[in-house]
């Protein structure tokens, strides 16, 4: 392979502009104590001139099971199972369309399919510890001069890229998640953080976190609250090669990590930020930033209806703003109601208390990576959808059924559950 990096050029640029915005011996089946360490310290290494390089030559997609040191199997699921937590409206999702941000689409749940909620209620899993690895910025590893690719990967071919360069940081223990889209505060999330909390903590102590310098602005505050000691931001090519080497193999990171994964987040973060005695109080709806995708451009009119149609309930009308993952957590974790489009926006919810309610305005790309996560911090989840194509955007809401849905989720918040379902309009949990 003569070309120093190895990616499809037109995907490459989609993807800068998203980053803008078979039991073996050795598998080991346990489970852990994720208790919640205090550890004293947290840094950032810095690079080292290693005179080393890595210099690809071949790709496989396979496990490569022979350059595994052990293996990490999860069967994890909830004492009590979310059901009743979704209240959803048919209208456009006939048109829902997966194939165009899904690999392998026999990987992804249907919705509204009662696979959708299976892999909420059901999360299966496998970390793999490689020996003698290198890892670099998207996500991606490689045994020597050939990258590995697990096949078990749901993710388009753009979001898995690499490239020659040096070895920058040698170590003895490390893991790397994510992909290519890091810059992405969702994917951040669902792809980075939720498989870096499944480490089981004597192996967490003594690794090296390896992450794309692109999500710096918000990871370095995340791993704080993480039980991360020690940490390292890789450019797109620079590798960093460890004795050991966590990785995911099944799934691979790409919306493949809800359920407990995203439990186990959201109570670390909640004991972090001490929001366990929180009583969430306020209604919110809030926009996406102005003239972004997937804002509201009828967000004025949308207010003025929400006001005549509930007078009595004092909403909040905001614009979605960047902060701090602090000031994020101080104001998120208030919310009893919250009103907004799909997106990143959506993953604040990580903050948010059991049995609040988030009302979801979407589109026709099935976003469920945000309703899953939702759903898997216990919260009442309402989503309708708009016959909209994403990155084209602001759009205008269905004023009508944004207003049912309001409804639909004040109702869950006065009588402990969602009125009853409306045959060929409205479902719970899944079409039956």
């Amino acid at each position: 392979m003569s070309d120093q990096c190895f990616y499809n050029p037109s995907t490459f640029l989609l993807l800068l502009m998203i980053c803008i915005q078979m039991q073996f011996s050795f598998i080991e089946n346990k489970d852990f104590n994720y208790f919640f360490d205090v550890y004293p310290s947290i840094h950032e290494l810095n690079k080292v001139n290693t005179n080393k390089s890595v210099v690809i030559e071949n790709i496989i997609e396979s496990t490569a099971f022979e350059f595994i040191d052990r293996i990490i199997s999860f069967n994890l699921t909830f004492e009590k199972p979310r059901t009743g937590l979704l209240y959803g409206f048919l209208k456009n999702t006939e048109y829902i369309n997966n194939s165009d941000y899904f690999n392998r689409i026999d990987l992804v749940p249907k919705y509204p399919d009662k696979s959708f909620i299976d892999l909420l209620n059901n999360f299966h899993g496998k970390i793999a510890i490689y020996k003698d690895a290198y890892a670099t910025s998207f996500g991606e590893f490689a045994i020597g001069n050939t990258v590995i690719r697990p096949p078990y990967d749901s993710g388009p071919q753009w979001i898995r890229m690499f490239c020659n360069g040096s070895v920058v940081l040698e170590c003895d223990k490390a893991c790397v998640f994510g992909h290519g889209n890091m810059g992405n505060f969702g994917h951040f999330i669902n792809d980075y953080l939720c498989p870096l909390v499944l480490l089981p903590n004597d192996y967490l102590r003594d690794c090296v976190v390896v992450l794309s310098h692109r999500c710096g602005s918000y990871a370095r505050e995340f791993l704080e609250c993480l039980d991360v000691r020690q940490y390292f931001f890789v450019g797109f090519d620079e590798w960093v090669f460890a004795k050991r080497l966590a990785v995911c193999i099944e799934g691979r990171p790409h919306n493949m990590h809800f359920g407990v994964p995203v439990q186990i987040l959201h109570d670390k973060l909640t004991n972090h930020f001490k929001l366990f005695n929180i009583v969430p109080s306020q209604y919110v709806i809030l926009n996406r930033a102005h003239n972004t995708d997937r804002s509201l451009e009828n967000f004025d009119e949308l207010t003025n209806m929400i006001k005549l149609k509930f007078p009595t309930v004092k909403f909040l009308f905001l614009y979605d703003q960047t902060g701090s993952i602090s000031s994020y957590a101080r104001f998120f974790s208030t919310i009893k109601f919250l009103f907004t489009t799909s997106g990143s926006n959506c993953h604040k919810c990580i903050f948010m208390r059991p049995r609040t309610v988030f009302v979801c305005c979407s589109i026709i790309m099935m976003d469920f990576a945000a309703w899953e996560t939702i759903l898997s911090c216990d919260i009442a989840l309402v989503v309708f959808n708009h016959r909209v194509v994403p990155l084209t955007g602001p759009f205008s809401c269905d004023i009508d059924i944004s207003i049912r849905a309001i409804k639909s989720g004040l109702f869950y918040l006065e009588k402990g559950h969602f009125p009853s379902a409306i045959p060929n309009k409205t479902f719970i949990d899944y079409v039956k």
